[in-house]
């Protein structure tokens, strides 16, 4: 028999509560991101927020770097390892 404690029903909880909670790799990176001193002392709704949150900023984050990569004319290949211009249409 599995024993549930209580920090993987608030986690539960918190996915549950969170809009990021609907994409699984990204919500289980973001907690393993966030101490496990502050998931410990913060309630299941505190924690939800705090994923949507990070989640939000994620995603401003990726729309800045669309933006600065246009806005620097190509992108920087890592597997390449060489800069790769933009060509207009």
């Amino acid at each position: 028999m599995k024993t549930v404690t209580n920090h993987q029903i608030k986690v539960s909880r918190a996915l549950k509560q969170a809009k990021v909670g609907a994409f699984p790799q990204s919500a289980s990176a973001m907690l393993q991101a966030i101490p496990a001193s502050a998931r410990d002392t913060l309630t299941s709704a505190q924690l939800a927020e705090l994923l949507d949150a990070m989640w939000s900023v994620a995603e401003t984050s990726k729309s800045r770097a669309a933006r600065e990569v246009v806005d620097e004319g190509g992108v920087w290949d890592a597997r390449g390892q060489s800069f790769r211009e933009l060509q207009e249409a």
